[in-house]
């Protein structure tokens, strides 16, 4: 075990890490030997991009270089960055021990012939031999492209999206799951998105924390002080600034601690505090009138249809995207209902004379029926959410909840900050809709101090309203197309029901998403399809057991390829996995990683990844940075054994499934507008393999974007390569000259801020009514288990559940990393343990370190686990950390040590977006 007792490296409640320095390795340094001995060369500076987690940092990489060879040193934030501010956590200062971890996969492996899957029996291969046996096994089983899929994770989603598209479109397969979206991200994007267009769990639109005066986090500890730290030194700066910050928490989080007020709100009960507090808004007038009268839908005349609110001018047709031709607000100038544009930012646009009214007059009818506003329906869904009602739901003081409605109604900039992993309850899409409500109800968009939009954003809005405006979309194919290329919610919903769920689209060959035929199969046993499911796994172990079909045709799922990603921890119900990933209709799993992952022991071949440090990039935009800039990945350090970039990989198996290079070049020169012919040229060399992909991809892009910039490929290149980053504009001009929604629609279906949500309409008459995807707001009052309803209270030993994340951990993905696992380590019993309040352990017989049982009162499944007696949870929740649980022995640091809560967790598919509702139960908790 490498100890650090001659330094002091990191408090868990520290914000941003301070530097990081390396030590001498123990006994056991494998392939830290070359670090031993003080190389000879040069020292020089490689930009990279940290890929710890999604906050994608621009790094600086200190690396010897001798002759080929280059030794990193140390890694330090980049200074030219506006995204980190040349700050880095200690997670992205521990990168090299990544790359030079004695545990590390450095050869591909094949399954020893005769061991079963879950076994850790492998031998070493070329890669010559890995591609025969996928192309074996491919020809063998006649492996056809829908029969294929692949788990996408972290690295695919938030680094090589153009790589991962072009290599599903060469294979021809619709089926990408991108995992763990719908715990991690869908949840969010679906109650947020639909309401501005896009998310704020990754930061499509970043929370200008800076310049906020009021703020409340929800369900957002890990993307702050978890530690991200694009955000961290925005709220560093901010609280410098006088930021008043309430934390709404069971838990004394570690950003909690650093709040003017906590909420020590009960688990699963989000919805009606915010409610609360948008009632109390409404009621003491404290929202921003004229915003909300033009550049949002609240004005929209709504009217009952079979139970629900449909605006006027709602386009019904469940085959199309809903886009509308008009929508009709009351006037109170002229006194009568008017329209409005379809499609626009402005409700003023068409009649800059008009008056939207907020609420409509008593009695008002169109067409003999009854109509309403979309702010009359939120008030009427809201006017009974008395401070006093949610006192008592929520366990906290009414006295909280009127001083937070206050300080709303009258301070500004205020705004509210989502964060993510927050698929833990069915009520998460009305909660997250609720939360982006109230920010707009105050104004916080795209303003100082509220949530500002990216570049990307901006571009991509820009470019689909020319084309909207100038009548180029009126065909359908068209708008589909353009829709799916759009940005944020357009896109979103364009792939999802204009491409993934398209047996038309020309490359999936009359087939569709597998998640589409498991709706079809849930329809006839009487259930609602998942709407808002992009990506995501619902389906995927029914095909697997062959109980789905597709026009007729059965729809088997033969191959899956998993990603950097784990499946096994990251979908929970580990049971459940583990069945799937071992029946035998499964013919060939392949898993390409960096390190010895419990997944791998599930694999048929194992191809070894490169880390970041290792790989280059194409140019990729700065992450979550409001500022418009652009940046590039360079290789800082020689390549370690017999690795491949995920690029390199992706050829390889889509050459050993018959997959063409002209295809993918055809579906990433349609995402980027860059030249067919160009992409196609250099995808041939990659798929020869005389290139990575991402340098395939990178080299076009240094041309194209390039022409743009008034620069050859090599000018920029050698400016990317200098500077790590290139900042082309400033994001207050880009507020100035294209702010959304005061000059740019937003991208939603209405090009407005919704708080009626067109999209939620659409669902109902796609999938039949429900009340977790109601377009306006509505309560629904959750159950933790049988017989414990919303306003249940917990006995004896049974308590609510909460989990989060330690901060210098990112989930699984570092916990293998023996300098973090270090520093967790002198923090066992926060980290490994289970948190209970001093009152329930006392009541229980239980003290600090006593050896525990956990069970699910759901699914009946236990964990054991130790206690750590903190008045930091509320009495009636236990909470424990969620980076932890590996169980491969291989992992020499993170090994058998804390919660594995895939084996707590049941697997659930939730109503809106699949995600599993993690915290949706209770436990007991027992001594042993």
């Amino acid at each position: 075990m490498i100890s650090l007792n001659r330094r002091s490296f990191l408090k868990l409640s520290s914000l941003v890490g301070g530097g990081l320095m390396f030590f001498k390795p123990t006994a056991k340094a494998g392939l830290y030997t070359p670090h031993v001995e003080k190389p000879k060369g040069s020292i020089k500076y490689y930009p990279n991009i940290c890929s710890f987690c999604s906050t994608a940092c621009d790094i600086v990489v200190r690396t010897r270089v001798d002759g080929k060879f280059k030794k990193p040193i140390k890694i330090d934030g980049n200074k030219n960055s506006t995204l980190n501010r040349g700050k880095i956590c200690a997670r992205g200062q521990s990168g090299i021990r990544t790359v030079y971890n004695p545990d590390r996969i450095t050869h591909p492996l094949i399954r020893v012939e005769g061991s079963k899957r879950g076994e850790w029996k492998f031998r070493k291969a070329t890669w010559k031999e890995a591609y025969d046996y996928i192309a074996k096994k491919v020809k063998e089983h006649n492996i056809q492209p829908h029969e294929f899929s692949i788990f996408a994770g972290q690295r695919a989603c938030a680094y090589e999206r153009l790589g991962s598209f072009a290599f599903l479109a060469s294979i021809g397969s619709p089926n990408m799951i991108g995992s763990p979206m719908q715990q991690c991200v869908m949840a969010e994007h679906a109650g947020t998105n639909v309401t501005v267009g896009t998310m704020t769990s990754h930061d499509e639109i970043l929370v200008d924390m800076d310049n906020a005066k009021l703020m409340m986090t929800i369900g957002s500890n890990a993307a702050i002080a978890g530690i991200s730290v694009s955000r961290a030194v925005r709220f560093t700066k901010g609280k410098e600034n006088g930021l008043e910050l309430i934390a709404v928490d069971p838990r004394q989080s570690e950003l909690a601690a650093k709040a003017d007020m906590w909420v020590p709100i009960k688990p699963g009960t989000d919805l009606p505090f915010i409610m609360a507090i948008i009632r109390g808004v409404i009621k003491e007038e404290g929202y921003e009138e004229e915003f909300l009268r033009r550049h949002t839908n609240a004005p929209f005349l709504l009217v009952e249809d079979n139970g629900m609110p449909k605006a006027l001018g709602q386009n019904t047709n469940p085959n199309q995207l809903p886009f509308a031709e008009k929508y009709y607000v009351y006037d109170e100038i002229s006194e009568k209902i008017v329209e409005v544009e379809g499609f626009a930012n402005d409700n003023l646009k068409k009649n800059p004379k008009i008056k939207p009214a907020l609420f409509a007059p008593k009695g008002l009818t169109y067409k003999g029926k009854p109509v309403k506003t979309a702010f009359d329906y939120l008030w009427e869904e809201v006017k009974n959410a008395t401070p006093k009602w949610a006192a008592e739901i929520c366990d906290i003081p009414e006295k909280q909840i009127e001083e937070i409605i206050d300080k709303f109604s009258r301070i500004r900039p205020a705004t509210v900050y989502l964060g993510w992993l927050d698929g833990r309850y069915e009520t998460t899409v009305q909660s997250r809709k609720a939360a982006a409500i109230l920010n707009a109800m105050v104004g916080g968009v795209d303003k100082k101090g509220g949530w500002i939009y990216t570049p990307e954003m901006r571009e991509g809005i820009e470019k689909f309203y020319e084309a909207y405006e100038a009548g180029k979309l009126k065909n359908p194919m068209s708008l589909t197309m353009a829709t799916a290329m759009g940005p944020g919610l357009l896109g979103m919903i364009g792939k999802l029901e204009g491409m993934m769920y398209n047996d038309k689209f020309p490359m999936w060959r009359g087939w569709t998403h597998f998640s589409r035929a498991y709706f079809e199969y849930r329809k006839q046993k009487g259930e609602k399809g998942i709407p808002f499911s992009l990506f995501t796994n619902a389906g995927f172990q029914e095909a697997v057991e062959g109980k789905l079909s597709w026009n007729g045709q059965p729809y088997k799922m033969k191959m899956a390829y998993i990603y950097s990603t784990n499946p096994l921890k990251d979908y929970y119900g580990y049971k459940t996995w583990e069945k799937t990933f071992t029946n035998p209709n499964l013919k060939l799993v392949v898993v390409t990683e960096i390190l010895p992952s419990d997944m791998a022991k599930f694999a048929d071949i194992i191809l070894p990844d490169k880390t970041y440090l290792e790989k280059a990039s194409e140019i990729m935009p700065d992450g979550p940075n409001p500022d418009m800039v652009i940046r590039k990945r360079f290789p800082s350090v020689s390549q370690v054994g017999e690795t491949k970039g995920g690029g390199e990989i992706f050829t390889i198996i889509s050459k050993a499934m018959g997959g063409s290079y002209q295809t993918a070049a055809g579906m990433i020169s349609s995402f980027t507008g860059w030249k067919f012919g160009e992409l196609a040229k250099e995808f041939k060399k990659a798929w020869k393999g005389e290139k990575d992909l991402y340098e395939a991809v990178g080299d076009v892009a240094l041309k194209e974007v390039g022409k743009k910039l008034g620069m050859s490929a090599e000018q920029l290149k050698g400016a990317l390569e200098k500077n790590g980053v290139l900042k082309l504009k400033d994001h207050k001009e880009l507020m100035e000259e294209a702010g959304m929604p005061y000059k740019l629609p937003v991208p939603t279906f209405s090009g407005r801020i919704e708080i009626y949500s067109t999209l939620f309409a659409h669902f109902n008459y796609l999938y039949g009514y429900d009340e977790h995807w109601h377009p306006v707001l509505k309560y629904i009052p959750i159950e933790y288990r049988k017989g414990a309803k919303q306003e249940f209270k917990p006995k004896d030993n049974e308590f609510f559940f909460a989990f989060g994340k330690t901060p210098q951990h990112t989930y699984l993905t570092t916990a293998d990393n023996p300098v973090l696992m270090a520093i967790t380590e002198r923090y066992q019993s926060e980290n490994f343990g289970f948190w209970i309040n001093p009152k329930s352990a006392k009541k229980l017989g239980i003290k600090e370190g006593d050896k525990i049982e956990v069970e699910n009162t759901v699914s009946g499944q236990k964990v054991k686990s130790f206690a750590h007696i903190t008045e930091l949870v509320r009495p009636d929740t236990v909470y424990t950390m969620s980076d932890f649980g590996v169980e491969n022995k291989l992992l020499t640091y993170a090994s058998g040590k804390g919660v594995d809560l895939g084996k707590l967790i049941p697997y659930r598919l939730g109503p809106v977006t699949a995600s599993a509702m993690s915290c949706q139960f209770t436990v007991k908790i027992r001594k042993i």
